[in-house]
């Protein structure tokens, strides 16, 4: 779909001084000579604008929504690109692709397609961010791994080669009112090793309460517990692995802000976890998310 931008002429460009003619010395015709180069290169300048939608698009899709914002704040075309809920659609489809419209039909009311895009990013926990146990320089257990720009949340994932003692956390903190599903993307590999007794756990509770022990435990489960079982998973990629249930943030697990009373957000933490002396491998994690249900 073509974007229709109104442009505004560089200044260097609006101030241009009128070349003297050499061959027609009357004042008109200098003056419609001025005119007609400046109308060419207003052409050419609105053409090559129109020609790179598509190449801010892909600039765009490495930015987070603020800045996103401030790229908005330095000129007209900007601002016009980024208030146009089209951009933001197709955003959504060139970073998360088509899969990720899916679920935006079934929101009731329907969000405009910014938010849900802003939402997307930072209601995310990518693999750079997530807490790993043995996941250090010195160890072998587990690696972080770069990845395609767009194969993965920030072009990284986490890579278990093996480990007994598995234990890994997330956090999100400012999650605003609202229903949502708990999302892992992850990849479990053909010849993966001690899996199917991984506890996920996800619990929410204010800012002040810092320890699982003291928020509510929302959703649990054990890979071998959901329908979508490790085998299922096996040599298929990059999966999502819905957790059953829906995360139901409601006002009384929201905290407030420092100088204000009205709630700001909830606390939610997300775990794996697997303790135990048997060896765990062949397993890769992208992110946690959680998507809006309505």
């Amino acid at each position: 779909m073509p974007l229709s931008f109104n442009f505004l002429l560089p200044k260097a460009v609006r101030h241009q001084k009128p070349k003297q003619s050499e061959v027609i010395p009357c004042d008109q015709a200098q003056v419609a000579t001025s005119c007609t180069q400046l109308d060419n290169t207003a052409m050419e300048l609105q053409e090559s604008l129109m020609f790179s939608t598509e190449i801010y698009l892909a600039i765009f899709s490495f930015l987070s929504p603020h800045d996103i914002a401030r790229v908005a704040c330095t000129c007209k075309v900007f601002t016009q690109m980024c208030d146009d809920n089209w951009v933001w659609r197709s955003l959504l489809v060139k970073k998360f692709g088509v899969e990720a419209l899916k679920w935006c039909y079934q929101l009731d009311p329907p969000l405009p397609s910014k938010q849900i895009y802003k939402e997307r990013i930072t209601l995310c926990v990518p693999a750079d961010k997530l807490d790993i146990i043995w996941l250090t320089p010195r160890h072998s257990y587990w690696k972080l791994k770069d990845t395609e720009a767009h194969e993965t949340a920030a072009g990284k994932a986490a890579v278990l080669h093996s480990v007994c003692w598995f234990d890994v956390k997330g956090q999100l903190t400012g999650v605003p009112l609202g229903k949502y599903r708990v999302v892992w993307r992850l990849l479990v590999e053909p010849a993966s090793v001690g899996l199917h007794q991984l506890k996920f756990a996800v619990h929410v509770g204010r800012h002040h309460e810092t320890t699982p022990k003291d928020l509510d435990t929302i959703l649990e489960t054990k890979f071998n517990e959901h329908e979508d079982s490790v085998r299922k998973f096996q040599g298929k990629g990059w999966v999502e692995y819905e957790l059953p249930g829906v995360l139901d943030v409601q006002p009384h697990l929201m905290y407030s802000g420092r100088f204000t009373r009205e709630p700001v957000g909830a606390t939610v933490k997300f775990s794996i976890m697997r303790h135990t002396d048997d060896w765990k491998s062949g397993l890769m994690l992208d992110c946690v998310r959680l998507q809006r249900v309505g």
